[in-house]
């Protein structure tokens, strides 16, 4: 003990060594104050909207409607209901809620034109009817100024109606079909149903903007078709309504008679039946078929514009080749004459 009073280096590295013992009896015998834990609230997950399970499907309306009319339309046919769509294609068909014929075309089982044709309005009243619409999203204010907004085009295609059903894909399919007879081709190496489609959709009004179109975008194909096809188009766009007017000019034009009485179908008139009878016995003379003559839908145009004059006639779609006019224009003028 005297050595290492008397010696200070010994001395200070004994405190040193003795340091860290007196530090840990110090942290033994002190009290260490208890943290508060604060209980943290559990994230609020977003609930998932809940979706139809098979099991719930199953005991709906909707099931118990397709499956009835999927039964009827088995036993009109006279086939088992799963050759129309099997329990589990009913059960996803449900589920995706098709709303026009392009979507009910993309679920398993009804990819298939002829099914599609076949079944399809049918399917998607009855979805219509029993499942709830989609709610729109708000509309924004429209501008102060209206002009500011670019004008959107006209469709083509009434309101509620498919592209499919519509007039102007009848006519042009009629036109493609007509089309490909003369070349001796394929419709579909004019343009196919696809295409056709997209081009009611989209709605072109000038070669330049066809040529924008997939299956319109070579040269030789717009120099083809190109005119013809936009002459289609712009004969189905809707009319402008035009201004009520207060009074009527002095030297206005008067409307023409209708051919057809008040509340009966152009199709049901007796100048369709004599029209359809004429075109009938002139195929038989020609030994040709009766479309080549003109198609019902070109009927159905010349009856309701009701022409009096050759000038008035060529300007009708169907009558505008010089051959086929010659042929049988004085004829059906003098028809459409007697029904005056």
């Amino acid at each position: 003990t005297k050595c290492i009073i008397g010696n200070p280096a010994l001395l200070a590295r004994d405190t040193e060594k003795s340091q860290p013992a007196v530090k840990k009896q110090l942290e033994h015998t002190a009290p260490v104050p208890a943290k508060k834990t604060i209980p943290q609230k559990a994230p609020v997950k977003p609930e998932k909207p809940e979706k139809l399970s098979a099991n719930s499907i199953e005991d709906s309306k909707i099931y118990a409607a397709l499956r009835s009319y999927r039964y009827n339309q088995a036993q009109k046919e006279n086939i088992k209901p799963y050759m129309i769509c099997n329990n589990e294609q009913l059960v996803n068909l449900i589920q995706k809620n098709p709303r026009t014929l392009k979507e009910l075309r993309t679920l398993p089982g009804f990819d298939s034109d002829e099914k599609c044709r076949k079944y399809g309005k049918e399917i998607l009243q009855i979805l219509a009817e029993h499942l709830p619409k989609p709610t729109a999203p708000a509309k924004s204010e429209k501008p102060a100024n209206p002009s500011v907004t670019k004008q959107s085009k006209q469709s083509l295609v009434k309101p509620g109606e498919s592209v499919e059903d519509s007039k102007v894909y009848v006519a042009l399919r009629s036109y493609r079909y007509q089309q490909s007879q003369k070349e001796n081709i394929k419709p579909y190496l004019i343009y196919n149903n696809e295409q056709l489609v997209n081009l009611i959709q989209k709605n072109p009004r000038t070669l330049k903007e066809l040529r924008t179109l997939p299956g319109f975008d070579s040269d030789e194909k717009c120099k083809k078709y190109g005119t013809e096809i936009l002459r289609i188009l712009a004969e189905h766009l809707p009319k402008p309504t035009a201004p009520a007017k207060s009074e009527k000019p002095a030297n206005s034009p008067v409307p023409k008679k209708s051919l057809v009485k008040p509340g009966e179908s152009v199709e049901d008139s007796k100048i369709y039946g004599a029209l359809r009878s004429y075109r009938y016995n002139q195929a038989q003379k020609e030994n040709i078929k009766p479309y080549m003559i003109c198609n019902n839908d070109q009927l159905v145009k010349l009856i309701q514009a009701n022409p009096e004059t050759i000038a008035e006639l060529k300007k009708l779609d169907g009558f505008r080749d010089d051959q086929k006019f010659r042929k049988y224009g004085s004829a059906i003028l003098k028809i459409l004459k007697d029904f005056q």
